[in-house]
């Protein structure tokens, strides 16, 4: 597929190209292309951006590139051992599109001292809902993360509407 078609697909169906922004992805990046020639990824040629416009990591060019020949490689494949190299967009490759993560949040509400902001009790509490939810089987890689209200508390008191 070109490298327009590719990134149309990725848009439509998932987020984007596969973008690089850290070492950990590069090296992901590695892996996934072992098994194919080369695949196209969301980097072009407009001072080399992310197609989904997030600064560019350091890259791993092949030797000798980007060297545009012919004035027309403005789009960017990797290769099976993780270096880019500048292509021709209309040439046909396999390629790798980036995944959304899904977010959802989950309001809880804790019976508890004052204390309830301390960092050992809110990384305890953390660990007791990740617990409850790998029991009813929730995927091995959910990262459960706090969200900090402005003032830095995760935890909001509520009056007694009991009373």
């Amino acid at each position: 597929m070109s490298w327009n078609k590719a990134q149309s697909y990725c848009r439509k169906n998932y987020e984007d190209l596969f973008t690089v922004k850290n070492n950990d992805e590069n090296q992901q990046l590695t892996m996934m292309t072992q098994n194919y020639t080369c695949a196209w990824i969301g980097l072009f040629r407009d001072s080399w951006k992310w197609s989904d416009q997030t600064v560019t990591s350091p890259l791993r060019w092949a030797a000798g590139q980007p060297d545009n020949s012919f004035g027309s490689e403005i789009c960017a494949a990797v290769d099976n051992d993780g270096q880019i190299a500048d292509e021709r967009c209309s040439k046909q490759f396999f390629f790798f599109c980036n995944i959304r993560p899904k977010q959802q949040i989950l309001r809880l509400e804790v019976k508890a001292g004052d204390n309830v902001n301390d960092q050992e009790i809110r990384d305890a509490v953390l660990k007791e809902v990740h617990q409850k939810l790998r029991e009813q089987t929730m995927a091995a890689d959910v990262k459960l993360v706090w969200r900090e209200q402005p003032n830095g508390r995760v935890f909001q008191k509520i009056k007694d509407h009991y009373k």
